[in-house]
């Protein structure tokens, strides 16, 4: 077995798929490997669908593949994210595709330090919602459009790390979840009471963080060890950024600022 991961390592990948890895960057090459690996993982592509939707937009768009239903012949499915796509021709036979994209990758991963933080950011932000989004319907409160919310609670939790983001959304959640029964169960005056007290509690960890008195990982929700990680953030954590529990308690670079 280790002589075959060998060999199979000492070769490189088509020119044809790496002109199309350098089109689409560092996020689109490990979006397609994620991908990839969803025809053969039952687990999420991303942790919220309207991320893994634009990413599989994004690849179309560079014709690294063509979107398709689900009985086209041929058609490559997602067991777990309702998709179906066609593979284009890029050289590189079906059976060993999975392993050059990983090595397209590591060639990315070299040249691109801000690609590997955008792709952080991005993960730590769909995390962190898809969080809020579980809170929301454990406690009944999804029957609003959500995204206005997400919006504003955006810009509030932006400066901390994942698990501290998912520790504001739970304690919002707790009094927001009240509001709801004392409103006789009014969810735009619940959902007004959570982005409130995400604003509170966060400017009082802030001032702790900014005080030295609490540590990295001092109110920060991290997953159990059973928990299985969508595939896009497995390939970040074992390719691109191998960082382990500090994905969860150390925030992502600010992102830079337009105009």
């Amino acid at each position: 077995m280790a002589r075959v991961r060998t060999q199979l390592t000492s070769l490189k990948p088509h020119p044809a798929l790496l002109r199309a890895s350098e089109r689409i960057g560092l996020i689109g090459t490990a979006a397609w490997c994620a991908i990839g690996l969803a025809t053969r993982e039952p687990r999420p592509i991303t942790a919220r669908l309207p991320l893994t939707l634009d990413l599989l937009q994004t690849l179309e768009d560079a014709g690294i593949l063509a979107r398709c239903s689900s009985d086209t012949p041929n058609a490559q499915r997602a067991l777990y994210d309702p998709i179906s796509w066609l593979n284009r021709d890029h050289g590189t036979p079906a059976g060993a595709l999975q392993r050059a994209l990983e090595q397209a990758l590591q060639l990315r991963v070299k040249d691109d330090r801000s690609s590997s933080e955008a792709l952080w950011s991005l993960l730590v932000d769909a995390d962190s919602e898809a969080y809020l989004l579980h809170l929301l319907q454990r406690h009944q409160m999804a029957n609003l459009d959500p995204n206005p919310l997400i919006a504003s609670i955006r810009r509030e939790w932006a400066p901390y790390s994942l698990g501290r983001r998912r520790y504001l959304a739970w304690a919002g959640l707790r009094h927001a979840a009240a509001c709801l029964l004392r409103e006789n169960f009014d969810a735009t005056a619940a959902y007004s009471m959570l982005e409130t007290q995400i604003q509170r509690r966060g400017r009082w960890l802030f001032a702790k963080q900014a005080a030295n008195e609490i540590a990295e990982d001092d109110y920060c929700f991290v997953p159990d060890s059973n928990w299985r990680h969508p595939l896009l953030l497995e390939i970040f954590l074992e390719r691109v950024m191998p960082m382990g529990r500090l994905f969860w308690s150390k925030p992502p670079p600010p992102k830079p600022r337009h105009g």
